[in-house]
């Protein structure tokens, strides 16, 4: 009976000791969310290579960014990391990876403002507060193994530039649609289209920015 009621009294303790773990969680994840300044982005590219036998490929990517800046001055960052998928339109072999990005963007209209964007009201002049040029070093990491061939590296690194616009629908919603060129250099492309140099593509995308911290607005 006592070695009963021990039991029953450590396992209240062991309870009550989660419970106040998931509570201290549970606070720091709502805090979190309420300083955070997210987003979401899909993106699709076009890439051809001209190797011993020429290939076009095709890629779809989603995924999440954070959103920081600067003071003072419009340069403004957005890590990112997606899930992509690749497909050759001559053949059925694909492949899919993890990818990140370092997204810099700089907005030289409206270089000199403290503004808290990207999520601020742009009734006026969104043009001259919402054109940015941006830069995005690019890693991925293979995450399956297409079969009949051999690969000699499982990553991918690349460069990718261009220019987009911040479109303000409210204080708490911004749609930014951008266009970039991309140089990727990877073994999947490399491989298929028996061609040693990295290749060249165009992509467009959409960001879906959300924030919530009202006090920077």
């Amino acid at each position: 009976m006592l070695t009963l009621l021990g039991v029953s009294v450590f396992t209240f303790k062991i309870l009550a000791f989660m419970r106040a773990k998931l509570l201290i969680l549970l606070c720091f994840l709502t805090f979190s969310i309420g300083k955070a300044q997210i987003g979401i982005q899909g993106h699709y590219y076009s890439m051809s290579s001209q190797g011993e036998q020429s290939q076009v490929f095709n890629s779809f990517t989603g995924g999440v960014d954070y959103w920081f800046r600067m003071d003072r001055v419009r340069l403004e960052f957005r890590p990112f990391l997606g899930f992509e998928s690749l497909q050759s339109r001559e053949t059925d072999i694909g492949m899919q990876s993890l990818s990140f990005e370092f997204q810099t963007l700089f907005y030289p209209m409206d270089w000199f403002n403290d503004c808290q964007c990207p999520t601020f009201g742009k009734t006026n002049d969104f043009v001259k507060k919402g054109f940015f040029f941006t830069v995005a070093p690019y890693v991925g990491r293979l995450l399956n193994d297409p079969e009949n061939w051999e690969q000699s590296s499982d990553w991918a690194w690349g460069l990718k530039a261009g220019a987009g616009l911040d479109i303000g629908l409210s204080d708490y919603v911004t749609i930014t649609p951008f266009a970039r060129m991309m140089y990727v250099v990877d073994h999947f492309t490399q491989t298929v289209a028996s061609n040693k140099n990295g290749q060249l593509g165009f992509q467009v995308g959409l960001i879906l920015g959300l924030r919530w911290d009202e006090q920077n607005f």
